[in-house]
């Protein structure tokens, strides 16, 4: 049965962090949208936002108003493929949008659209003292066309160089223009001149970032020489607040759900200062929590004063009450039965008279 292209799931995640030339506020987001359609349909796909979603309109995301890069995946489910924007800023200056949705339209011989909304589900403030940044990793310049600086071998590197702050599970990463004898102001790699488009599992995140020369049959580029660093969360041992919780990073989109009419707040687009997760970050040694129940060993041994006498006493008078209810209701044997009938019989024998006891 023929369907119409629809989006089924919606994902949204946003990165907060510093600039770390201009030391400005860089707002990151992405969105991850799971796209149902016919497999061997062919689809479009125009990623909308709004800041209203009471009273809309939708707009149109365009590459004129937005840094934004897409990318395609459909290898791996060609009846569910996913899509994804990655929106790096405006052009003008302004914040990001607060709502955003896919709309999809396939040459199905059903046509459909998706108008689900979705807000921005995680917000990931990459500030000190919860994360640090390592430094500025460059494995080269570009080789027949292809930039690659990838984490694994930015890992190495740092192995071989016994930097010591490189982490295995990055949060995020930020990737630049390796500055030049000509350029000494580095510039990110999204306003590169001319423009280019990541692969996808390397679209500058905890992965890294890969560029090549052939997009796809019909479309060429030139990568850039690129330099990565990485996002990483500090050791708990060096922390003196309590770490935020983990994010959930899926794969796969969450479910879509539009927002309730209750939210009122809206997300910072500005992150705080260390100085500002001090203050509002709650500090709390271990075991200090009210609400966290007591474990059953903790509670034991807080209380043998009490329950050494109460086993003693439930024991004592309990021993002799088993033995008794024992003998009680334990069944005879046939050879206790057999015994019990003789002893009867001789005891009434030894009643009888002597000369009764005598005769023939």
């Amino acid at each position: 049965m023929d369907r119409p292209a629809k989006v089924i799931r919606m994902q949204t995640q946003r990165k907060l962090f510093l600039d770390s030339l201009t030391q400005e506020n860089i707002d990151h987001i992405w969105l991850k949208c799971l796209i149902r359609v016919h497999y061997e349909a062919r689809f479009s796909v125009r990623f909308m936002y709004t800041n209203d979603y009471r009273n809309g309109p939708f707009q149109e995301m365009t590459p004129d108003v937005f840094k934004m890069r897409t990318y395609h995946n459909r290898a791996s489910n060609r009846a569910h493929p996913i899509v994804e924007v990655q929106i790096l800023g405006r052009y003008d200056g302004k914040a990001l949008p607060l709502y955003y949705t896919c709309d999809t339209v396939s040459d199905s011989k059903v046509s459909g659209y998706g108008y689900e909304i979705t807000r921005i589900q995680y917000t990931t403030n990459i500030v000190e003292p919860t994360y640090y940044w390592t430094k500025f990793f460059d494995e080269g310049p570009p080789v027949d066309g292809e930039e690659s600086e990838t984490k694994e071998s930015h890992k190495a590197l740092a192995i071989a160089d016994g930097y010591d702050l490189f982490c295995d599970s990055p949060v995020y990463a930020e990737c630049r223009l390796k500055a030049t004898v000509s350029s000494t102001a580095s510039v990110p790699w999204y306003d590169a001149t001319p423009t280019f488009v990541p692969q996808y599992d390397f679209p500058c995140n905890r992965n890294g970032i890969r560029c090549t020369s052939q997009v796809d049959k019909d479309t060429n580029q030139t990568c850039p020489d690129l330099e990565v660093r990485y996002a990483c969360c500090t050791p708990s041992e060096d922390l003196t607040e309590a770490p935020p919780p983990t994010q959930s990073n899926s794969e796969q989109p969450s479910i879509v759900r539009e927002p309730s009419d209750s939210v009122q707040e809206e997300p910072s687009t500005t992150p705080p200062t260390g100085h500002d997760q001090q203050a509002t970050r709650a500090t709390r040694a271990p075991g200090t929590n009210k609400d966290t129940k007591e474990p059953f060993q903790k509670v034991i041994k807080n209380n043998l004063n009490w329950i050494y006498p109460v086993a003693i006493v439930v024991f004592g008078a309990g021993i002799p009450v088993i033995i008794s209810c024992y003998f009680l209701w334990r069944k005879k044997t046939p050879e206790e039965i057999e015994e019990e009938i003789l002893a009867a019989e001789k005891k009434e024998a030894a009643k009888r008279p002597t000369s009764a006891r005598g005769k023939p």
